[in-house]
């Protein structure tokens, strides 16, 4: 009997069969990763050339001319010298996919022809996920019916739309741009009676009193809203008509669509959006596709709503910043504003750009062109401080104007995290030219709860549980680097940048002048060499798991990289000059503190003995200055 066979016959919650189970799925994360080459898996998505045992290239993950992304098949690793991402196989197809863990190691066994396990589920799970799955392939088949009714004879006139507002066939195909009649049953004709059911559910039928139904998407340019795995989650439906009412129609929410959770172009537009470490956000469907076609790639939308928390959390990993591009008037300017408090309270970067009156997004990329929309966001403002200009704007800066200001502020203040909220206070008190603690008082902190602060996923697909991730890998929040002081910061660069040289600098005493960061790799580097006396920097970092430590490496890595390579001999014997002039320090400042104490003791012998040791040790000092 195998040993598969073995684990199914034990108890269901055993603990030799969790081990079982445990090891099995780490065998198979191991197997998956030992089957995987890294070059040519990488080499799939950058142009790779051989350096030494090495390959580079330029990095995939933000914007680069001189390489600085290394492959190392001897470790199957990467490292980017420039933006600070490194990993094995799977990392990379999360950074690169911008996946979760079971997703990209369900994608690289497929690769490898490896199946995985499945944990079975429970009654109701399976139901879910078989509910789920009868939806998601119901709206692919809705999708195509749609992008197949655009291209039929039946739809000149929403081809002659599309047209006229300059969306070529390129872009159609790119978001499966679809088109739906003005009849009231043209879906009956294409479905099965146990899919009209579902598609009541799904709302792209809607129900009669009288038993009847209609389509809810008539005479309109159809949207699929796409989720992070390219499911089609729902729809958004264009009016054709001028008159066409609402302009806008989106699917009701159901078990696998929250439009407050999904961004319209963010599965097509993600690979841009994390290359340029940015967002382009605008309202309208056809701002994002018009924009997109004219070469502004880094774009999303929301769905006809404000903007939440949910979307923003959707951009966080890929962008550094996000800017808002907006239009001008009344209705643009109380979208930027409703928006600045999110970007506070999720810690992001955010900038708002508005269009000139009269126009949007659209209508500015086809008139004015691409250069003139980059120069536009070039000159976005910071949101907080765009925030407190419209308020100036508003108020003035009167007594009475500063105090509605104050006033206003509440809810920004209010919305920032902890970390942001003093700096907030004091940069807005600079700005209006009173006490911080004014602010203070007017807006007091407000606690939210933990429901609000925790990341609500969106509906989605349920999949049986996935081998986890590694315990050294396991998803964690960010780890916070901690500080290092300038000469530690220099001291623990050239140790971890030279390992060659780490005997000689713990000789010299490096521990005693390192804070607890430096000390963290001090003790990782000191345990590799222990087993491979010949590692080098990326070694150590190949092997370090998430967290402190991997947050310092990297950071060293990406901003001290080149920083000794010189004259690193002649760097470590300055370094170990230092070395020794701070021990000589050390002890003087120690036998100035004993020999207070011998005095206070009346101790004069030791007193005597004491004083000689500090001589000797100051004139040594003095002698190397």
């Amino acid at each position: 009997m195998s040993g598969a066979a073995r684990v199914l016959l034990l108890p269901l919650f055993s603990p030799r069969c969790a081990m079982a189970l445990s090891n099995d799925n780490e065998d198979i994360v191991a197997r998956v990763k030992a089957e995987t080459d890294i070059v040519r898996l990488i080499g799939e998505h950058v142009v790779l050339r051989k350096s030494g045992a090495n390959f580079m290239g330029l990095c995939p993950f933000h914007g680069e001319k001189t390489p600085s992304f290394y492959v190392y098949p001897g470790t199957a690793s990467f490292y980017c010298f420039g933006c600070g991402k490194s990993g094995d196989v799977i990392e990379f197809v999360k950074e690169y996919n911008h996946v979760d863990f079971p997703a990209a190691l369900k994608d690289l066994a497929a690769r490898c022809h490896i199946a995985l396990p499945e944990k079975k589920l429970s009654e109701r799970e399976r139901r879910q996920r078989e509910m789920q799955e009868a939806m998601f392939r119901l709206n692919g088949k809705v999708a195509d019916i749609f992008r197949k009714h655009l291209a039929s004879p039946a739809a000149t006139a929403a081809r002659n739309y599309l047209d006229k507002r300059g969306i070529g066939e390129a872009m159609r195909q790119r978001f499966a741009l679809g088109c739906a009649p003005s009849g009231w049953n043209f879906l009956d004709k294409h479905l099965s009676t146990e899919e009209r059911k579902l598609a009541v559910s799904l709302g792209l039928i809607v129900k009669k009193e009288d038993g009847g139904g209609y389509d809810r998407f008539r005479d309109r340019i159809i949207f699929p809203i796409f989720n992070g795995k390219g499911h089609v989650s729902g729809f958004g439906g264009r009016a054709i008509q001028g008159d066409g009412k609402p302009k806008y129609l989106n699917s009701p929410e159901s078990a696998i669509f929250s439009k407050s959770h999904l961004l319209l172009g963010f599965f097509q537009q993600r690979q841009a959006i994390g290359k340029a470490r940015r967002a382009v956000v605008v309202e309208g469907n056809f701002d994002l596709v018009s924009l997109v076609g004219h070469g502004c790639e880094e774009v999303a939308a929301p769905l006809g709503t404000a903007l939440t928390k949910e979307q923003l959390r959707l951009l966080k990993p890929l962008a550094e910043e996000i800017i808002l591009l907006f239009d001008g008037d009344e209705a643009g300017l109380k979208a930027a504003m409703r928006a600045a408090p999110l970007f506070l309270a999720e810690e992001m970067t955010g900038r708002v750009a508005l269009l000139p009156a009269g126009h949007d997004p659209d209508s500015f990329v086809r008139e004015n062109g691409l250069a003139a929309v980059r120069e536009l966001l070039g000159q976005a403002a910071p949101l907080p401080e765009f925030f407190l200009e419209q308020l100036i704007a508003r108020h003035g800066q009167s007594l009475d104007g500063k105090r509605l200001i104050v006033g206003e502020l509440k809810t920004l203040v209010a919305a920032a995290s902890p970390l942001y909220r003093r700096l907030v206070i004091s940069h807005f008190a600079g700005r209006l030219g009173i006490d911080a603690q004014t602010i203070e008082e007017r807006c007091p902190p407000e606690m939210s709860s933990r429901r609000e602060m925790r990341q609500e996923p969106p509906p989605d697909f349920v999949t049986a549980p996935m081998p986890h991730e590694p315990a050294g890998q396991a998803v964690s929040p960010p780890q916070r680097v901690p500080a290092l002081l300038p000469e530690e910061r220099r001291l623990a660069s050239f140790m971890l940048l030279h390992p060659w040289s780490f005997t000689t600098l713990i000789d010299a005493g490096i521990r005693d002048c390192l804070g607890d960061g430096g000390r963290i790799l001090c003790r990782a580097l000191e345990n590799l060499l222990r087993e491979r006396p010949e590692a080098t920097a990326e070694d150590l970092l190949a092997i370090l798991p998430p967290g402190a430590e991997r947050a310092m490496a990297v950071e060293i890595f990406a901003e001290d990289g080149g920083r000794f390579l010189g004259d690193p001999q002649g760097e470590l014997d300055d370094i170990l000059l230092w070395l020794r002039r701070y021990r000589l320090r050390e002890t003087s400042r120690r036998l100035l503190a004993e020999i207070r104490k011998a005095r206070e003791d009346g101790n004069q012998p030791l007193v005597r003995e004491l004083l000689q040791q500090k001589q000797e040790a100051d004139r040594e000092l003095s002698s190397g200055d």
